[in-house]
């Protein structure tokens, strides 16, 4: 696979799926991930490595159809660099002063 196909990839997916379709489809990956997630601390809760290692993985897929799908909404709604540095520093922030609550 060529490295411009990836570059392309959300864009041609807009064009190919549309615009609201591609955020349902945001919205159900992103539902799977919250669903894999929880497995995840359900797996490790019950201490059987198997189940816990399986949770892991589905949980890893999940997460990359989520970062492959924001690509698409960036394209969508624009760059979102600033509030991912917002966001960061708010982060760095609520570490520095010792607070536990996000």
């Amino acid at each position: 696979m060529d490295k411009n196909d990836r570059l392309t990839a959300p864009k041609r997916a807009i064009e190919k799926w549309g615009k609201e379709a591609q955020i349902r489809q945001c919205m159900e990956e992103c539902a799977e991930l919250i669903q894999a997630l929880n497995k995840y601390l359900r797996a490790e809760g019950s201490k059987d490595i198997y189940l816990t290692e399986e949770a892991m993985v589905h949980a890893r897929k999940e997460i990359a159809d989520v970062s492959v799908m924001l690509d698409q909404m960036e394209e969508i709604f624009g760059d979102s660099w600033d509030e991912y540095l917002a966001a960061t520093d708010h982060l760095v922030e609520l570490l520095a002063d010792g607070k536990g609550e996000q």
